[in-house]
């Protein structure tokens, strides 16, 4: 199966009108994304929604996978929320590899306050069904 990227993802795809459009990028052997969490994406008054949070934290560990050419799907994600991420501001969402075997990847992400407090992890199992496709589009 060849895998080719639209630019709709909702997370980063920047011809998604309704989507985050969010940019991710190596900081050495950390790769993250940072996101403004504004009121619009609330669950309870002044908290982020889970389901954002979620979102792209599986963005991220998946992006850390396909930079390298890898056409992965997220095959399970656990999720731990040690504290509320607040709407208002900037969340450092951070991933790294864990383990890899034969087309297994298993993965582990991090959202970071900006006190440098650990608010959600995710651990989640990725696999690899086929190559990224290049389109030249970013």
């Amino acid at each position: 199966m060849e895998f080719a990227d639209g630019n709709r993802c909702f997370v980063c795809g920047m011809d998604n009108p309704h989507g985050l459009r969010l940019t991710f990028q190596w900081d050495g052997e950390e790769y993250f994304t940072e996101f403004y969490t504004d009121e619009r994406y609330q669950g309870y008054n002044g908290v982020t929604h889970g389901g954002i949070t979620a979102t792209i934290l599986d963005e991220v560990m998946a992006k850390h996978l396909t930079t390298r050419g890898l056409g992965v799907v997220t095959a399970s994600m656990e999720l731990r929320y040690r504290k509320p991420v607040p709407t208002g501001v900037k969340i450092r969402c951070v991933a790294h590899l864990v383990e890899h075997k034969r087309n297994i990847f298993k993965m582990g992400a991090k959202a970071i306050l900006p006190d440098g407090v650990v608010a959600v992890e995710a651990a989640a199992k990725f696999v690899q069904i086929g190559d990224i496709k290049e389109t030249g589009e970013e």
